[in-house]
């Protein structure tokens, strides 16, 4: 896209983007092209035609201008682009992010080996953003939606908008002060990472607790526990402690509960991004880095607002 923006025939992508393909090495700062080749003596390669990958240049990087003068700047990452626009200091802070999935990403300023689960991926600038991600995130609270959903069509025959029924969702969980009673949901409704076969649960169900309000707590507050062991192994690789918490997501942004369960889970303050579309923000940031606007990536932080959680 940007070599077609700039009239270039040779594209190029920075190191986030380069990772996300495959085939990118840290230590080298560019794609691995003998593992790529299968020309390492002794070692199997994968057979491919390496000079079909582009060059890999430093995040921010100048690649030309438009017709029309407009300049155009190496592309982000989307998670990199969203923690670049979202999180004010990024040495103390993790990004919780709950829309359609859900993930958990922090900073680490050297490149460290990346505890089991998660996934290191290279941060503009330098260092690695480490990432652990679910795979039904949430997809979970959509799928009691439309359980929801279907109950209330076979009993009145008609169908809601799925707003009305999470409006309805929100409502009870608010009038609904008891929350899980004791019920355990383990949202694996697509398995997980380390273990695509295992699915879902709904566990410890009683004759009292089995309610629509304790239910919905309850899938809350098992979307948010998928993503605490991440949480605990960040805390536990860095020297500096993480003590906030910036959460992102229509998820988060909607539900109130959700943000006071986060709090709880994580024991964090929580705070929301500023900005509805965190990623656009940090390509815009992305950019000013690029063009001297910004002296360098550690300083665009300066330059992203919070909103309280409540």
């Amino acid at each position: 896209m940007a070599a077609k923006l700039t009239g270039k025939t040779t594209p190029v992508m920075d190191a986030t983007q380069a990772a996300a393909i495959g085939g990118y090495s840290a230590e080298l700062g560019s794609f691995d092209r003998k593992a790529l080749d299968g020309m390492e003596i002794g070692k199997a390669g994968a057979g491919l035609d390496s000079s079909v990958f582009p060059a890999v240049v430093p995040s921010g990087t100048k690649l030309g201008h438009t017709r029309e003068g407009i300049p155009v700047y190496a592309s982000l990452g989307d998670n990199q682009a969203s923690f670049l626009g979202s999180v004010p200091d990024p040495e103390h802070t993790m990004l919780l992010n709950i829309g359609t999935g859900s993930q958990l990403s922090a900073f680490v300023p050297n490149l460290t080996q990346a505890p089991k689960g998660m996934e290191a991926r290279p941060y503009p600038g330098g260092g690695v953003l480490m990432v652990g991600a679910a795979l039904s995130g949430g997809k979970s609270y959509a799928l009691l939606e439309r359980f929801f959903q279907e109950v209330i069509e076979a009993y009145t025959g008609k169908t809601l908008d799925a707003s009305e029924v999470y409006a309805w969702m929100e409502r009870i969980l608010v009038e609904a002060p008891e929350q899980e009673q004791g019920l355990t949901v383990r949202p694996w409704f697509l398995g997980t990472r380390s273990n695509p076969n295992v699915r879902g649960s709904i566990e410890h169900i009683s004759l009292d607790n089995f309610r629509p309000a304790s239910l919905t707590h309850a899938f809350l507050k098992g979307m948010l526990e998928e993503l605490k062991p991440y949480a605990i192994k960040l805390q536990q690789l860095q020297a500096a402690a993480y003590d906030r918490l910036v959460g992102s997501g229509n998820a988060l942004r909607s539900n109130p509960v959700l943000r006071a369960k986060a709090e709880t889970i994580f024991g964090m303050p929580l705070r929301l991004s500023a900005s509805p579309e965190e990623a656009a923000v940090g390509a815009a940031l992305c950019a000013a880095v690029g063009s001297g606007r910004i002296e360098n990536f550690r300083q665009a932080g300066r330059f992203v607002g919070e909103l309280k959680a409540d």
